[in-house]
């Protein structure tokens, strides 16, 4: 029996290796399999996906043989929905059958545009494969949502830092100036008078995997990255909901599913999407990018019938044919005589839904026989083996033309599947460089001299929501392990002195206040009995744990609005302190300490880390000031409370309980050299306060948070009509902290604990007038939610 053996990407057929790919072999030779097998480990692609760090290469000829039959596919598929949405001369010539093209979800019935007769692709994703006979040929078309195209920047990107040794052999295309070229050409298609052109990709579900496809996509298109929440359907316009009201929006290029466009005319009108959008559409007030129609393209039994488009529309025969594929209508209906033994399906419908038939399948469906996958070397064990791929590649209209991106993505599917398998590998694609005289840059913009600035009022109010809650859940993870780490370092003495015996039923007290779950065993408690009160505060479903859960979810929900550094930042160390937390807890025994103190440096550092990334790489408008603004309330807010919890455990106590208690005060906040420096003598109730509360030097003084608030407010307001302005309230707030630092401190020490709380509830007043003025149309994020049943803002946790 003959074995049809794979085509070899690598391997001649006599067992030679290509000329293309020695210097690429040599190179792989001198690192070494082990050293490249260690190298592959640390490229990694989201979603799990790992990143081959052998590519594959295309010569000049093999990509110019691509580049010829994709430009011709891409004039099949203009001219096939031109005439599907059109003159429909295919239905007339039995070229597709009516009860295909109207029984298929991706014939969309939207009526006229406002822009008809535009073009409704844009661009398109091809996968292909290479039969055994050397002829590439096309396995599906993608229209609705480009996947992996920002995978395929993602890829080079991580592979040249890892494997750098292997780039030096060759002179590579880039596909940076198609990218602009494109941009530029989608911001012509949706151009308004009077302004510039307002272009945003709408991103895919959280949680689906694409996060960083879609935002790499954005960010290369200088597009907002924007999710179906934060756009909304007017007076039949499309609406961006920012901090400053709304924005309109011109061009939205989609990686939704196309049931999230519209659920009004794609789900019945159930569940998530953009409701109104086809209105705005069809109004002309929006232009959507690529058109809802052109998911034709995708639909499998196309594939069927593009030898009979090809002919009719005057192209021939096409330089890339579709796979071999039957489509089965009814029991006996076939285009083609089976002959193979092994076959897959697909529903008419949704390639996507295709399984695995060992025997003839049955109708109505699109049959393929089992695939013979090309393959290319991949690192496995120390070693390189042969394995299968499909080549995804990109083909975008830059106003002028069809252009094919040069490189796309490699994916080999799990073992056993289908073309479309779901895969766990990927590798970049590198495609030789043309001759300097016939490379093409971006097109020039003349008459262009200065790009407008986007500005602030671009922020969607979803994002300055995230932000907001970002600074406030850091400010609050610091206040409650300043805490932890004053009492942790006083556990780990050998032999406590009476004082600190006594600082340690203080200082749980206050803990108490900022994790109302803790159940401390009161005054005079053994050390042991101290360590088992605080070792549940490091399980999982704790608030430290849950603190940095939200931390890394939101750095997540805003990877768009974060610098590299701040993102990973985020990420790794929010991670690791995970890990951390749950070894200590719960059994924090004798010897413990340590590791708690430990624990305690590395959250300070993260947090500390956290504000100088904020400080030194986010610009000081928009963003910026919606985190700044929640940190400040959030710290100003911690500092009323636990000095306040603190306060409570020093009434009835004589001159040198309260000199205690302020020595802690200062201690807790971080201010012992500040202390220092500004007074140089022992830490006594009237200085501490002051630094404490009136110092504007200080940066963690209640007076300093109050003044930034108020300068940040009157910074977003403008020129806002007084009597409506927050920042007036941010100035009633400062005068009530500037009170707080009266110098006569007999007074104050009498009733300073409901003082701190009044101004603890006006921070928190103001702050839910700012997500009422900004955020309105969100719902808010719950401050305390750990378990107790109290959601509200002024009674969870600071």
């Amino acid at each position: 029996m003959s074995v049809t053996l794979p085509f070899d990407e690598m391997v001649d057929g006599i067992g030679g290796v290509r000329p293309y790919w020695r210097a690429l072999l040599a190179s792989i030779n001198e690192l070494g399999a082990a050293e490249l097998s260690e190298r592959a480990a640390r490229l990694a692609l989201p979603g799990g996906v790992a990143c081959d760090p052998v590519p594959l290469l295309l010569d000049r000829g093999t990509f110019a043989d691509l580049e010829r039959g994709l430009l011709e596919r891409a004039d099949l598929l203009d001219a096939c929905l031109a005439d599907v949405y059109g003159q429909r001369t295919l239905l007339a010539a039995g070229i597709i059958a009516p009860s295909l093209l109207f029984g298929s979800s991706g014939f969309v019935r939207m009526g006229q545009f406002g822009d008809e007769g535009g073009r409704l692709l844009r661009a398109f994703a091809v996968d292909l494969v290479r039969g055994p006979e050397g002829q590439w040929r096309v396995v599906a078309q993608k229209a609705a949502r480009l996947d992996m195209i920002g995978t395929m920047v993602d890829a080079r990107r991580q592979m040249e830092p890892a494997v750098g040794e292997l780039f030096s052999s060759y002179d590579l295309e880039r596909p940076g100036a198609a990218f602009e070229n494109w941009g530029d050409d989608l911001r012509r298609a949706c151009a308004s008078s009077g302004r510039a052109p307002r272009l945003a990709v709408l991103s895919r579900p959280r949680g689906s995997g694409w996060r960083e496809d879609d935002l790499t996509l954005a960010r290369r298109l200088d597009a907002l990255l924007v999710e179906t929440r934060d756009l909304t359907v007017r007076d039949a316009t499309l609406w961006l909901k920012t901090v400053r009201g709304l924005r309109p929006v011109d061009g939205l290029l989609s990686q939704a599913d196309i049931a999230l466009l519209d659920p009004m005319e794609f789900a019945d009108g159930i569940g998530d999407g953009i409701a109104g959008l086809m209105e705005a559409a069809r109004a002309g007030t929006v232009h959507l990018l690529n058109d809802p129609r052109a998911a034709l393209i995708e639909m499998p039994w196309l594939g069927a019938c593009t030898d009979g488009i090809a002919r009719h529309v005057g192209i021939g025969t096409l330089r890339l044919p579709d796979i071999a594929q039957h489509l089965v209508i009814g029991d006996e209906d076939c285009i083609a005589p089976w002959g193979a033994s092994r076959w897959f399906r697909a529903a008419l419908d949704r390639r996507a839904v295709a399984v695995r038939a060992e025997a003839e399948p049955a109708g109505p469906c699109v049959a393929y026989p089992a695939p013979v996958f090309s393959t290319v070397p991949s690192v496995a064990a120390g070693s390189l083996e042969p394995r299968p791929f499909v080549l995804r590649m990109f083909v975008v209209h830059d106003g002028g033309d069809w252009r094919v991106l040069p490189g796309g993505v490699a994916r080999t599917p799990d073992a056993g599947g289908f073309y479309d398998a779901p895969c766990r590998l990927l590798r970049d694609v590198w495609v030789e460089a043309e001759d300097a005289t016939r490379i093409m840059g971006p097109a020039d913009r003349q008459g262009v001299t200065q790009l407008a600035m986007r500005g602030e009022g671009d922020l969607p109010s979803r994002a300055a929501d995230d932000l907001f809650w970002l600074g406030r859940y850091v400010e609050q993870f610091e206040t409650g392990i300043r805490v932890v780490a004053m009492i942790g370092a006083r556990l780990a003495r050998a032999r406590p002195s009476p004082r600190e015996r006594a600082e340690l039923d203080v200082l749980f007290a206050v803990l108490a206040a900022w994790y109302p779950r803790l159940v401390w065993p009161g005054e005079g408690a053994g050390m042991g009995l101290l360590r088992n009160a605080l070792a549940p505060l490091f399980a999982d479903d704790e608030r430290p744990a849950q603190l940095l859960g939200r931390l890394r979810s939101l750095a997540d929900d805003l990877r768009d609005r974060l610098s590299v550094e701040l993102f990973d930042t985020i990420d790794e160390e929010t991670r690791a302190l995970r890990i951390e937390a749950a070894r200590l807890g719960p059994d924090l025994r004798e010897g413990r300490e340590m590791a708690l103190l430990a624990f305690c440096r590395h959250a300070l550092r993260f947090c500390a880390m956290f504000a100088g990334l904020t400080s030194e790489n986010m610009v000081r408008l928009g963003a910026r000031q919606f985190l700044d603004l929640g940190r400040r309330i959030e710290r100003g807010a911690g500092l009323c409370l636990l000095t306040g919890a603190l306060g409570n455990t020093l009434v009835g106590g004589g001159a040198a309980r309260w000199h205690d208690g302020a020595r802690l005060a200062v201690e807790l906040f971080d201010s012992t050299l500040t202390y220092r420096a500004r007074y140089g003598v022992e830490i006594v109730p009237a200085t501490a306060l002051a630094l404490l509360f009136g110092d504007e030097g200080n940066p963690r003084s209640l007076l300093f948070q109050a003044r930034a608030i108020e300068a940040t407010l009157w910074s977003l307001e403008g020129d806002m009509d007084p009597g409506a302005s927050l920042a007036a309230e941010g100035r009633v707030l400062l005068d009530h902290v500037a009170a707080l630092a009266d110098p006569d401190v007999t007074p104050v020490l009498a009733d300073l604990s409901p003082r701190l709380e009044a101004v603890r509830g006006e921070l928190f007043a103001l702050s839910r007038k700012i997500m009422r003025r900004y955020f309105v149309v969100l719902a808010p994020h719950s401050l305390d939610s750990f378990g107790d049943g109290d959601t509200s803002e002024s009674e969870g946790g600071a």
